[in-house]
């Protein structure tokens, strides 16, 4: 079985600066990516009421990039923001 794929471009998260590397929660409800303003990287996440939603609450949460989740959702991979 073939699987379907669509890429969408997340206009409410978009900004001037160097965002990469998204990460999606399994439930879709969380977003977590790393953005870069001149050589400072950090992680920011925000969050949506259902899939069908715009992604709200946009905030930062640390400094690092390359943000992964675990399979559980507890714990965050990252690099650090020197690396």
């Amino acid at each position: 079985m073939t699987k379907s794929y669509e890429v969408l471009n997340l206009q409410e998260l978009n900004t001037a600066d160097m965002d990469i590397a998204p990460w999606i929660h399994k439930d879709g409800l969380e977003i977590f990516w790393a953005s870069a303003t001149g050589k400072d990287w950090s992680i920011w996440t925000a969050q949506r009421q259902n899939p069908e939603t715009l992604f709200v609450n946009k905030r930062r949460l640390f400094a690092g990039h390359g943000p992964v989740l675990s399979s559980n959702g507890l714990e965050m991979y990252f690099r650090d923001a020197d690396a």
